[in-house]
């Protein structure tokens, strides 16, 4: 199925727009990964992400007691961490970026076919099928092992019923996950019925 379906010069001025932002996306997402991990590695820390249980009485060094609230971030020594949470923080971290990397690149592919006429083919129904998949990908795979990691990391350093991990805190990231996938599925309806469109007009005529 070869159908072509020539844009408006404004639209494809739009799309090659969309497609640059997608490739310069692509290439910030790495590199700050990169700048990051390499920080981070280079300073024997890791990042953990968590979310203060309110009335938790923190002490603190300077004997002032504190009770966090709200999602921060803490720099722990990975020295004090056993090497597995440690490990599973960073895949979690490293698995994020290459999938919204994924994301963003097949957001910008689409733009591409789309601008070259290939709107109601295939192989753009096989590009979204794939860009559903990275979408489930980048819900499940980094948060479920950023997730194990931090409560690994609570436990070890005995935080339990100060500090929890953030997604046990908010279910906010499973219901825009379950939005966004929900409408990746209502427009791979939508161009499968402009696949059969334009494969009946191809026979019309």
């Amino acid at each position: 199925m070869n159908s072509l379906i020539d844009q408006p010069v404004k639209e494809r001025g739009n799309l090659i727009v969309v497609s640059v932002l997608c490739a310069i996306g692509m290439v910030g997402v790495i590199v700050n990964y990169l700048l990051n991990v390499t920080n981070q590695v280079a300073e024997g820390y890791v990042v953990v992400r968590l979310t203060g249980v309110g009335g938790a009485v923190v002490p603190t060094g300077s004997g002032l007691t504190l009770e966090p609230t709200g999602d921060l971030d803490g720099y722990v020594d990975v020295a004090d961490l056993p090497s597995g949470a440690v490990s599973l923080i960073r895949f979690g971290d490293a698995s994020e970026a290459v999938l919204w990397a994924v994301v963003i690149g097949l957001v910008g592919y689409l733009a591409v076919r789309v601008m070259r006429g290939f709107a109601f083919n295939t192989g753009t129904i096989r590009t979204l099928n794939g860009l559903t998949g990275a979408i489930l990908a980048l819900w499940l795979v980094p948060s479920g092992s950023t997730r194990m990691g931090t409560n690994w990391v609570i436990s070890t350093l005995e935080l339990e019923g100060r500090f929890v991990d953030p997604a046990s805190a908010s279910n906010t990231t499973l219901w825009i996950t379950y939005l966004i996938i929900g409408f990746c599925l209502l427009v791979q309806v939508v161009f499968r019925s402009g696949v059969r469109l334009a494969r009946d007009q191809d026979g019309t005529i």
